[in-house]
């Protein structure tokens, strides 16, 4: 970028000095020597060039649709939202009372909210549609308060991971979706703690 800028002035220089040529002895006094005009465009390129060095931003060009690929840390959140929602979806018929049932219920609609948008995400920035290769975990049922206790863990890990995500992302839409999603999943936690201590 800043040598394109440093090109351009080279150019314009090099136009200056042929448009007061060719403006001809009429001119005389306001013509500029040839030699002058080149050291000021390279006293504007070194100044264009420190100027760079002393920038702190860094400056992106937009990606065309399509060139950017799914980053391996999304594709993994993409898998375990999918196997989020496989879980929650059979403890919320295997939970023995109807108030975890529905518990149980709005957190896989939640999970399963998170996988939709994240693959919307995924789109706007890729311009592909992504299929997640997703790897259900194991289901199994060693007792309720087992299954609030490990739920309660992925939760908490689950917001901790999203929220370190949104932190990871340039891009601003896709930061405060991560951050809404990690609100949810400590949300979450929380309520496996209160159906756990409605059992103790």
């Amino acid at each position: 970028f800043y040598g394109v800028l440093a090109l351009f002035a080279l150019f314009a220089a090099t136009k200056a000095v042929a448009c007061a040529r060719l403006r001809g002895r009429a001119a005389h006094g306001l013509r500029v020597s040839t030699g002058v005009v080149t050291a000021l465009a390279f006293v504007f390129a070194a100044l264009v060039a420190m100027l760079a060095l002393r920038l702190d931003g860094v400056f992106e060009l937009p990606l065309r649709a399509g060139r950017t690929k799914t980053s391996a840390r999304t594709r993994q959140i993409l898998a375990e939202t999918h196997g989020d929602v496989h879980v929650t979806c059979f403890l919320a018929r295997r939970a023995p009372t109807a108030e975890a049932r529905q518990v149980f219920r709005a957190i896989a609609s939640d999970e399963g909210r998170h996988a939709r948008r994240l693959l919307a995400a995924v789109y706007l920035i890729t311009g592909e549609r992504y299929c997640p290769a997703i790897c259900y975990p194991p289901l199994r049922c060693d007792g309720y308060c087992a299954a609030l206790r490990d739920r309660y863990h992925e939760e908490a890990c689950g917001g901790y991971n999203y929220r370190r995500a949104s932190q990871e992302t340039l891009d601003p839409c896709l930061q405060q979706l991560l951050l809404a999603f990690s609100q949810d999943e400590y949300r979450h936690a929380n309520a496996m703690l209160c159906l756990l201590s409605g059992v103790m």
